[in-house]
């Protein structure tokens, strides 16, 4: 006899009065009957994901998937267990090997996943009420934060799915966005001016925006400082070393924000190779740079990435 069982849990188990039972009766000039009970497997698969970590190469994080299987059955089960990795606005650069856990010891040989997935394993055993774990991180470069981080399109976001085969059936699929954080930064002179001036305080505000559907954890952002200033503080945990002010293990929320600022205090005097007439400077946030005064070809310059108010030449 052969048949499929579409409802395992209605099946229940002969312990508690369910499975399938045949009964074989005597009739005509005999009575009498024989009756078995037979259990079944009942075989499901379950995912998680982690949320993306950075790598500390650009655009890069990792993520880790965990796939379960269980057999909520009371019989043994077998199984195939396949994957496929869907990644819009991002190329998948590696795949790690499997992992094996669980109660259920390994009973096959674990495959091997490429960029677009595999098969983790074929005509796996698994016991009755037993459970078995496929652990591995998928490494990837957002190529379009925006598509990447869109889940409500079936088409876009980092897209898993895990299916059981052979006489088991299943899936199981996560949908996962990822951090996508810009840089930018402003400075403010304590006169408000526009001008840094010997002795005077700057502030810098260095402001993360996080665009991503999942917060970007273990941050880490430097900030060189110009010679011709004196570090004063940093707020966030910042630390001065080497000139450098560096903050690390910073989170930036989902859709938020994290603002950074750093004070410092002009050089007094301003060294005679940078002093003007009016020996001051005009100040610039991020991006912008104001010209020279007095037909001189020199104006005072601040980037994204570095806390530079002094790039003067006379």
């Amino acid at each position: 006899m052969t048949f499929t069982v579409d409802d395992a849990g209605a099946v229940g188990s002969c312990a508690t009065g369910g499975g399938l039972v045949n009964n074989a009766a005597l009739g005509g000039t005999k009575t009498g009957q024989v009756s078995t009970c037979s259990d079944v497997p009942d075989v499901v698969v379950a995912k998680s994901a982690t949320s993306p970590a950075a790598t500390g190469t650009p655009n890069q994080f990792a993520m880790t998937y965990t796939v379960t299987v269980d057999n909520l059955g009371a019989a043994a089960g077998t199984y195939d267990l396949a994957d496929a990795f869907t990644f819009a606005g991002a190329t998948i650069d590696t795949v790690s090997a499997i992992t094996h856990g669980g109660a259920d010891p390994l009973a096959t040989t674990l495959g091997t996943l490429t960029a677009g997935g595999g098969t983790l394993v074929t005509g796996e055993t698994i016991a009755a009420g037993s459970s078995e774990t496929y652990t591995y991180t998928v490494t990837f470069t957002l190529t379009d934060p925006a598509t990447a981080n869109d889940c409500t399109n079936a088409a876009n976001g980092l897209r898993n799915n895990a299916t059981l085969g052979g006489s088991a059936s299943g899936a199981a699929a996560t949908c996962n966005g990822a951090p996508s954080v810009t840089i930018a930064k402003t400075v403010a002179d304590a006169s408000g001016d526009g001008f840094a001036q010997a002795g005077e305080t700057l502030t810098y505000t260095i402001t993360l925006a996080n665009a991503g559907a999942v917060d970007e954890t273990s941050y880490g952002v430097t900030d060189p400082l110009d010679a011709n200033v004196t570090f004063v503080s940093a707020d966030n945990g910042g630390v001065l070393a080497g000139g450098t002010v560096t903050w690390s293990g910073l989170t930036i929320p989902a859709n938020g924000t994290l603002a950074l600022t750093v004070t410092v205090t002009v050089a007094n005097p301003i060294p005679a190779a940078l002093r003007r007439s009016m020996s001051a400077w005009p100040i610039a946030t991020a991006g912008v740079s104001w010209p020279a005064r007095s037909g001189r070809s020199s104006w005072a310059r601040h980037s994204a990435d570095s806390a530079s108010i002094l790039d003067v030449s006379p």
